[in-house]
């Protein structure tokens, strides 16, 4: 499932990594959903702290996200955001042999 899709399937009581992207000092915790508003989620971690986030993207406040599932499966993004960097230099070193034949099907795959 994609993360738009699991954004917009959260309910009370899920479970949601809390986290600080590029920060190594902090690491990312578990918490709950305590409630959900027209725009915003409210998460509470393990150690009692309420923060309030975005209901699309995750956002939250100094900085601090959300992610719309458990920590393995947040282990799981990290791992696949590393293969599309490889997939996306792969593609850009290749994308000025590619026919337009190519670079058509290429599109389709994308906008479906």
């Amino acid at each position: 499932m994609r993360k738009s899709e699991k954004f917009a399937n959260l309910k009370k009581g899920d479970v949601v990594v809390v986290y600080y992207p590029d920060n190594h000092r902090e690491h990312p915790i578990e918490g709950n959903i305590i409630s959900i508003g027209r725009k915003y989620v409210t998460v509470v971690d393990k150690w009692g702290w309420e923060s309030k986030y975005t209901k699309e993207h995750g956002y939250g406040d100094y900085g601090k996200y959300i992610f719309p599932g458990s920590m393995e499966e947040f282990e799981e993004d990290k791992r696949l955001k590393e293969y599309r960097l490889k997939v996306q230099k792969s593609f850009e070193s290749a994308i000025k042999d590619l026919t337009r034949e190519e670079l058509d099907s290429i599109m389709n795959i994308i906008n479906r």
